[in-house]
């Protein structure tokens, strides 16, 4: 095995899998709720007759859990949380954790997200009448109400370990690692979206960094091919 050529063939394929996940973070810059992509090097355990030394390093990414700033929206049908909770939205065998919405009303009374999936409550899911929609209002600890009248709750849970999530959308997918918990401590905010958790320029300083790193390694399989190229004119 040629040490040199696998790592810079796994530095490669780093720097490749580095460009896609800034360009997605910049992506979503301006998409509410979406949690910033980070990235690792690790390496794959030493088998008993390789050493260490010779480890393959390659990239693990994952979501880490950060509160973005809440923006006010004005519009009632917007909703955020403050602290480690999830909106729950699912229909038939689909099933979201949201962190930051803008709800509308479909042909059946459902409050439903851009996808179609039904806002959920603790009973089931959350219907009103269109005609009552401006009297919609939902407390911070997420009591639905419709003028004076109390409708329901909403459903809103806590992941036991949502920093071992895998969310290349900016929010959860199916169901994640760990159980569903009380979300204890958070807080609805009708009329106001999550940011994004994307800082922009950071984002940019990276992907400027990650080319120069990919420049680099591709120099160094130029070098490696002159060199092999040599011995063979040799031989």
């Amino acid at each position: 095995m040629n040490t040199t050529l696998t790592l810079v063939a796994a530095a490669m394929s780093h720097s490749s899998g580095e460009q896609q996940r800034i360009a997605h973070n910049l992506a979503n810059a301006q998409n509410p709720g979406f949690k910033a992509i980070l990235s690792n090097i690790e390496s794959l355990p030493a088998k008993e007759d390789i050493p260490s030394s010779m480890a393959i390093p390659y990239t693990r990414f994952f979501v880490p859990f950060q509160q973005g700033t809440l923006e006010k929206s004005n519009n009632p049908m917007d909703f955020a949380l403050q602290g480690e909770g999830f909106f729950i939205v699912e229909k038939e065998e689909t099933k979201k954790y949201l962190r930051s919405f803008h709800a509308s009303i479909d042909s059946q009374g459902y409050l439903v997200n851009s996808d179609g999936l039904r806002l959920c409550t603790e009973d089931g899911y959350l219907r009103i009448d269109p005609e009552k929609a401006s009297l919609l209002e939902i407390s911070q600890k997420g009591d639905i109400f419709l003028g004076i009248e109390r409708i329901g709750r909403l459903k809103i849970v806590a992941l036991e370990n949502p920093e071992s999530v895998e969310g290349t959308e900016g929010y959860f997918l199916g169901q994640p690692h760990g159980q569903e918990k009380e979300a204890s401590s958070c807080q609805v905010y009708q009329g106001y979206l999550e940011k994004s958790t994307v800082e922009s320029l950071d984002n940019m300083s990276e992907m400027i960094a990650n080319l120069r790193y990919m420049e680099a390694n591709q120099k160094i399989l130029k070098t490696i091919d002159q060199s092999y190229q040599g011995l063979l004119d040799q031989s």
